[in-house]
């Protein structure tokens, strides 16, 4: 392979994998900031609900009876929130506590909410299970962990919204990114031919002994490759008379030893 072809197929690799990476970090980065989003909105429905259960609780009301209440602040935050989520209200103890219209039991652990609640942490979340976890935990009038307010969201939607941002960002590729990718492989094709004939040039000389490609060599790397041939040409020159040199002396050990052998 031509070695300007070769420079060339290189760049054209590192350009391919740059864009990759682009939008490899693209993907990564949405989804980040999309967690971070989808969680602050939980986070803000269910911090609403954990103040109004405190207040409640300060007049004497049960975290249980807050729960079983069709309109109380854990029915209006269920109510808050999209249809693929779910509120749920656990105890200190990581038990569920049943409202109504509930089905099921709890999806994820038990053991990482337990984490949260002893640490009487007020807005937390994770992903755990296949769910975004957003709790926040409920203290009551004398400083004790009552339990939490957890709102689960299906870590499918997430991923829906990822897929749907990838075939945006592989559209996009093709009708923007692609042919500025196809113009900037001209622009280094084009940019890369003068450093090529100026590396066959060099190449010329040193394996073929051809100066006059040096000679008439043009581009970035000409007053380069004109010092270099005239380098090699003196270097040469030097060889050629070194020859010579040795080929007389040679001559006149011959002739001296064919005297002394008369």
């Amino acid at each position: 392979m031509r070695i300007g072809l070769r420079v060339y197929v290189y760049s054209m690799l590192v350009i391919v994998a740059a864009l990759a990476l682009l939008g490899l970090m693209s993907i990564v980065k949405y989804e980040t900031i999309l967690t971070e989003t989808m969680s602050k909105r939980l986070a803000v429905v269910i911090e609403d609900a954990r103040a109004s259960v405190e207040k409640a609780g300060s007049l004497g009301v049960s975290l249980r009876a807050l729960a079983q209440q069709p309109s109380g602040p854990l029915s209006v935050a269920s109510q808050l929130i999209d249809d693929d989520a779910r509120v749920v209200v656990v105890d200190a103890r990581g038990e569920l506590v049943s409202m109504p219209g509930q089905v099921g039991g709890l999806p994820v652990a038990s053991a990482p909410l337990l984490t949260h609640i002893a640490a009487r942490d007020k807005s937390w979340s994770f992903r755990d299970g296949g769910y975004l976890i957003v709790g926040s935990t409920i203290v009551n009038s004398f400083g004790e962990s009552e339990g939490a307010i957890v709102a689960l969201q299906p870590d499918a939607v997430i991923t829906e919204r990822d897929n749907a941002m990838l075939r945006r960002i592989i559209s996009y590729s093709f009708i923007t990114l692609v042919p500025i990718a196809l113009l900037a492989a001209m622009v280094v094709f084009v940019s890369l031919r003068p450093l090529g004939r100026s590396i066959q040039a060099m190449r010329s000389v040193v394996e073929e002994r051809d100066e006059t490609r040096v000679a008439n060599a043009s581009g970035p790397l000409a007053p380069t490759l004109h010092w270099f041939g005239r380098i090699f040409g003196d270097l040469e020159q030097q060889r050629k008379e070194a020859t010579q040199t040795l080929d007389a002396i040679e001559m006149l050990a011959n002739a001296e030893s064919r005297k002394n052998g008369q």
